[in-house]
């Protein structure tokens, strides 16, 4: 094995809480937050793979990727709503409605700009990060802006277009801050 120790011994933990997510659907409508907990464990995990330490420095950005999905998986769970709810499954869509399912997820990313302030505020990052926060906070915005309870055509683009980009932004801005500043 080539883990250290500290990931290894987290490995059931992860192991529990991506497994769990499959079952969540099945008795409470925040199944989003399990999904977004499951790959906000990634930037901990690196971080404790690359530093060997549990630590609390990689915590925000662990939140800020669970409200970042969260919210998103909101919004593609709109697609879902009939088919949830004849098969009898939860989401925040068939247990809230399309409107108020949609207010959550607009909070949940508020959420996430806020927590990738205060992670660069926590590291010191500086203006190129800053910058790449403020564009993925109006690609936020945009793809709040093109889903709504009535209109849903565009949730496909708004997930994928929209969340990529976010990525790609938020990876570039965060190098040029570390590699240039």
């Amino acid at each position: 094995w080539m883990l250290n120790p500290a990931c290894l011994m987290l490995c059931p933990l992860v192991w529990a809480i991506l497994n769990g997510y499959s079952f969540c659907k099945r008795f409470t409508g925040w199944t989003h937050l399990v999904l977004g907990l499951a790959l906000g464990l990634a930037p901990f995990g690196a971080w404790v793979a690359v530093t060997g330490r549990i630590e609390w420095a990689p915590v925000p950005l662990c939140l800020a990727v669970l409200f970042w999905v969260a919210g998103f998986d909101i919004l593609y769970a709109l697609q879902d709503e009939e088919v949830d709810r004849n098969l009898g499954l939860n989401s925040l869509v068939t247990r809230m409605g399309p409107s108020r399912a949609i207010l959550v997820s607009r909070v949940f990313h508020l959420l996430t700009v806020l927590v990738l302030i205060a992670f660069g505020r926590m590291l010191d990052l500086g203006l190129f990060y800053f910058i790449g926060v403020g564009v993925v906070a109006v690609i936020l915005v945009i793809e709040q802006a093109m889903v709504s309870a009535e209109d849903r055509s565009k949730v496909g683009i708004a997930f994928m277009n929209a969340n990529a980009v976010i990525s790609l932004t938020l990876f570039f801005a965060t190098c040029l801050d570390v590699f240039l500043a």
